[in-house]
């Protein structure tokens, strides 16, 4: 219920910007994000890493979807933080993990009809430390 979840939320900063730690656990990935400064996460048991959100939002994780006007050489986007997810007709998408200047560098030799870059959100990262 979002009237008494956004309650909480007040409640947490209240005391928060008072100096007092609050640990929360949760699988909703938005509202943590939403409420806390730093997270842990947790694989079979074992804490993996315990960061703040920032530096974890740092880690440059994006999806990139790419529609070109012409026929494109899949060779000149294979590097090695590129993921590549698919390719369908004139449409390639694929992840890139870090800096995207040489992705934009390939992407610029051809006809690009469109094209949408999205920033990965907490959970897209998080779900890195899983595979």
């Amino acid at each position: 219920d979002p009237l008494p979840q956004n309650i909480v939320y007040k409640m947490f900063q209240e005391v928060t910007d008072k100096g007092t730690t609050v640990f929360t656990s949760s699988h909703n990935l938005a509202e943590v994000q939403k409420v806390c400064d730093r997270v842990a996460i947790i694989k079979n048991g074992q804490m993996v890493t315990t960061e703040s959100i920032a530096s974890l939002k740092e880690k440059k994780i994006n999806t990139v979807r790419a529609y070109f006007g012409e026929d494109f050489d899949l060779n000149d986007f294979k590097f090695k933080d590129v993921e590549i997810i698919r390719t369908i007709d004139h449409e390639l998408l694929f992840k890139v993990k870090g800096e995207i200047n040489e992705i934009v560098k390939a992407l610029a030799k051809y006809r690009i009809k469109d094209l949408e870059i999205t920033e990965a959100s907490l959970e897209d990262i998080f779900l890195e430390y899983y595979e």
